[in-house]
């Protein structure tokens, strides 16, 4: 893989890893996860946009090469992934914390891998297969909780790690399909038809969602807030620039991407940790900050850590 791609990759892990915290920090105060995804994906269409439109008129029919009904119905199999794995990511988010949730979702190389071997016949050696166990292993110390049993823990009923789970399974569909483009269409142009699909989404099943797994209050109250709107602006363009940098280099490669944004995890812990030395934000995280449990979940993002480095370095 082409060093360039290598650095957009770690650049876009850190990125991603600032804006999982402050995610949880916005949500707090929206308190409603299907708004905060109407939020991510209309704001982020929009300033899309702005980035897009003036690139469409400079450059032209360079943004839409390759721009075949094929690929077009590629770029929405991915949306639609995403988009289930967004519900499930913000429901996790909601219920659980960012610091079992950022390894749990930085976790996805394991499917990431298995989509790989199966669809796009890449090979790996035999002990690779081994450090991603090492990799579930950790996944497994960050979720524990004093109060839960060791089924509990095992079966993913911590901390929101169930949704966290079905959210990584999807997010990792939806990056395969990405690969399946080969970087054949420009970033931006991918990113302006995903995120139409996206908010077609959105629009069409907001009530429902809000109805069930929302609060039900009216959308017109969060919007109602300039402060929470502004904040919610902050952390998409976050997730923007994450995102070109990341599909670009999805588009070198899946699995040697998916396995340096597992990274994500540590840094996640690490900003987790140093924003939670203010005691009202560690409200606002709801993470259990006493030293055993502390320990332990530290275990785990050292060994999930371990387990992904080594991995990289065995491919």
């Amino acid at each position: 893989m082409d060093p360039l791609f290598i650095m957009l990759a770690f650049f876009g892990t850190f990125v991603i890893s600032i804006s999982f915290v402050y995610s949880k920090l916005v949500l707090a105060q929206i308190k409603n996860p299907i708004h905060m995804l109407f939020l991510q994906i209309a704001i982020n269409y929009i300033l899309l946009l702005i980035i897009y439109l003036p690139s469409l008129s400079v450059f032209g029919s360079e943004l839409n090469v390759n721009l075949s009904i094929n690929n077009i119905f590629i770029i929405f199999c991915s949306a639609m992934a995403i988009f289930t794995g967004l519900i499930a990511f913000f429901i996790g988010l909601h219920e659980g914390n960012v610091s079992a949730g950022g390894v749990i979702v930085s976790s996805r190389v394991i499917v990431s891998l298995f989509l790989a071997w199966m669809f796009l016949n890449e090979r790996f050696p035999f002990n690779s297969y081994l450090f991603i166990l090492v990799v579930f292993i950790g996944v497994l110390l960050v979720s524990w909780q004093q109060e839960l049993k060791l089924k509990e823990i095992v079966l993913f009923k911590s901390s929101g790690s169930g949704w966290f789970l079905v959210a990584i399974t999807f997010f990792a569909i939806g990056n395969a399909f990405i690969r399946l483009l080969n970087n054949q269409i420009n970033v931006l142009t991918q990113l302006v038809f995903r995120l139409t699909f996206l908010l077609i989404a959105t629009l069409l099943t907001y009530p429902l969602l809000n109805r069930k797994i929302g609060d039900k209050r009216h959308l017109k109250e969060t919007l109602g807030k300039p402060k929470l709107v502004l904040q919610a602006t902050i952390y998409v363009t976050l997730i923007m620039i994450a995102d070109i940098t990341t599909t670009l280099a999805i588009g070198e490669s899946l699995t040697i991407t998916e396995a340096i944004t597992a990274l994500e995890g540590l840094f996640v812990f690490i900003f987790m940790f140093l924003v939670a030395q203010n005691e009202t934000l560690l409200n606002a995280l709801q993470e259990p900050f006493d030293k055993k449990t502390l320990t332990v979940r530290f275990l785990g993002v050292i060994i999930a850590t371990i387990g992904i480095i080594s991995f990289i370095s065995s491919l």
